[in-house]
């Protein structure tokens, strides 16, 4: 491009003040007259290009005298590929996937024990977040959220659930990444299981026993003695209990890790189940089995009726905890009793060992119909 000047002396007046520019070493010195130059771009087009300088110059340090055009073509080179990935995200809104997952899940057959907290615990986070798409979700919204929940056992339950919905969503392709793994995880002592006082046991056995016929009885016995957890007792039908052989058969469609299992009844757990009427379900229903739990000596609040506020509120699988920590003591075997119960050795080691006496044990297991006074007649067939 070539300038033009109306006299000798105007061209070496700007021939000058380039030179000095120059010799300043700051080509954007507010004196320069900057040398024109052949471009395509347009003056929008290059004020964006001074602004991306601006902005480099602070990151990478960047003279402006002397622009290096790498870190320009690693910007650019970033943003294509960052825009690449965005765009071949499926656009699927939070809520969508958050049903299509819940769905998901029950049709692989999870338990209800999973799925109804973690539909609750996703819709919340749902509503917390509100409309957006998967893709759009940063860890920033994650740790926030996270943080409002003040119960850290409950935190990292939801986050273990968040986990499992966005590495999901990326197999899906609703996202390219998954925002919870840069959130802080967190870590919590673990609790030791609450274990039934021998007199609450003594007091849930006699009320199970009496209370409409024995309704509830082999659905506490099951859980008390034999060790099956809350859901596989729901499931449990007496096809599954042979009293003649002694063992109880869950299918795969009952167990929480989907294996079959076959357990010995431990003989005071035989003596129970005799005297109860083989044409009752196993689940006695919510109210029968929250009775059991008050009659016990603990607080339940459910079914508009609430009992005495003071007592200690009941805790969940109180009565697999009680029996696999009786279980544990009494055969001194990890391995055996961890098949025997559908757990694994090592976390029944670190959370059963240890927390009851060997006196305790022998009175756990010798609670019978006939220690506590209850006959047969007692029991309507």
């Amino acid at each position: 491009m070539v300038k033009a000047f109306r006299d000798r002396a105007k061209a070496e007046e700007y021939l000058q003040t380039c030179i000095a520019a120059d010799a300043n070493d700051d080509p954007y010195d507010s004196a320069m007259v900057r040398h024109p130059r052949m471009t395509w771009m347009t003056d929008v087009q290059i004020a964006f290009a001074e602004q991306a300088l601006t902005v480099l110059s602070g990151i990478e340090e960047i003279p402006y005298n002397r622009v290096d055009a790498e870190p320009f073509l690693e910007a650019v080179e970033e943003y294509v590929i960052n825009k690449a990935k965005r765009d071949e995200q499926v656009r699927k809104s939070l809520s969508d996937a958050i049903a299509i997952f819940k769905s998901e899940k029950k049709a692989d057959g999870c338990r209800d024990a999973y799925l109804s907290p973690l539909g609750y615990r996703l819709d919340a986070f749902a509503k917390k977040i509100g409309a957006c798409f998967v893709f759009e979700i940063n860890t920033q919204q994650i740790s926030d959220y996270l943080y409002t929940i003040e119960n850290l056992t409950t935190r990292q339950s939801v986050r273990g659930n968040l986990c499992a919905f966005f590495n999901w969503c990326i197999v899906k392709n609703f996202c390219a990444e998954s925002p919870v793994d840069k959130s802080k995880a967190v870590k919590i002592a673990q609790k030791e299981p609450d274990i039934l006082p021998i007199a609450s046991v003594k007091n849930m056995l006699k009320f199970a026993a009496t209370h409409r016929s024995g309704k509830a009885l082999s659905y506490v016995v099951l859980m008390l003695f034999c060790g099956l957890r809350r859901e596989e007792a729901h499931k449990m039908t007496w096809k599954y209990i042979d009293l003649l052989e002694g063992h109880i058969k869950l299918d795969a469609t009952i167990t929480k890790l989907k294996n079959r299992r076959v357990s010995q009844i431990p003989q005071n757990a035989m003596e129970w189940l005799k005297l109860c009427d083989r044409k009752n379900k196993i689940d006695p229903g919510r109210r029968a089995e929250d009775n059991a739990k008050r009659a016990a000596g603990f607080f339940v609040d459910s079914g508009g009726f609430k009992n005495d506020s003071t007592l200690p509120p009941w805790q969940a699988d109180g009565l697999r905890h009680t029996c696999l920590s009786y279980r544990l003591s009494q055969t001194s075997d990890a391995a055996s009793t961890a098949h025997w119960a559908g757990n694994s050795e090592d976390v029944l080691l670190k959370r059963y060992f240890g927390l009851v006496t060997r006196k305790q044990t022998e009175e756990f297991w010798n609670i019978t119909p006939e220690s506590l006074e209850i006959k047969p007649a007692l029991v309507k067939p």
